[in-house]
């Protein structure tokens, strides 16, 4: 089997993988290492910041008439230190649309394009989720994405994403939809928008 096959199983399988510092999908066991501290900061396998015993250490009241980085200073500092320990590669700028992460990703661990990013931070973080477009190459998918060309990462409301929750979440379930649009656009015969598709190795919801 090869390591895409392999990579396209995990994912349908709902099974672990993992993020290296280039960006790129890796397999893991039901044991992968778990990230490893960074003071005062601690990532969980789900990129969320915890302390020492797992529980989140944020507890932030929504402020949205102003922006959250300037209600939130030390959340942030969380940001940018969770960001800089498991994705260094990538850069944060102050852009008109808000704050925003900019790098590079690339879905499968050879062989296969890097996708340059925008992780965009909207003014009511973190009670809603930053949003993900891609730079280069442009993508428009029939599956998955919004009108506004961002990424569909999740279902809404399902809880995959909390006010714990950081970028860095963002960008590893970034890096698995970019892995399942390539797996969909080379193996589904019509390049199809029907959800579920076989094609696609993620989980899909109807």
């Amino acid at each position: 089997m090869t390591l895409e096959n392999e990579i396209a199983e995990q994912l349908s399988q709902g099974k672990p993988v993992r993020i290296n510092k280039k960006g790129e999908i890796e397999i893991v066991d039901s044991h992968g290492k778990p990230i490893t501290q960074h003071k005062p900061v601690k990532i969980s396998k789900k990129g969320e910041i915890v302390d020492s015993q797992g529980k989140p250490v944020t507890q932030l009241k929504a402020q949205t008439w102003y922006g959250w980085q300037s209600s939130n200073p030390g959340r942030l500092i969380q940001e940018k230190q969770a960001m800089n320990h498991r994705f260094p590669g990538f850069q944060l700028y102050n852009l008109q649309n808000g704050l925003t992460w900019i790098g590079y990703l690339s879905p499968k661990s050879s062989g296969s394009r890097s996708y340059k990013i925008a992780v965009v931070y909207p003014n009511d973080f973190p009670y809603s989720e930053p949003k993900v477009y891609t730079l280069s190459p442009k993508i428009r998918s029939p599956k998955h994405q919004y009108t506004d060309g961002s990424l569909c990462l999740m279902y809404p409301g399902d809880g995959t994403w909390n006010t714990n929750t950081t970028a860095v979440q963002i960008v590893a379930m970034t890096a698995a939809w970019l892995f399942c649009y390539e797996y969909h656009e080379k193996h589904c015969p019509t390049r199809c928008s029907e959800v579920p598709c076989k094609y696609w190795p993620g989980a899909e919801v109807h």
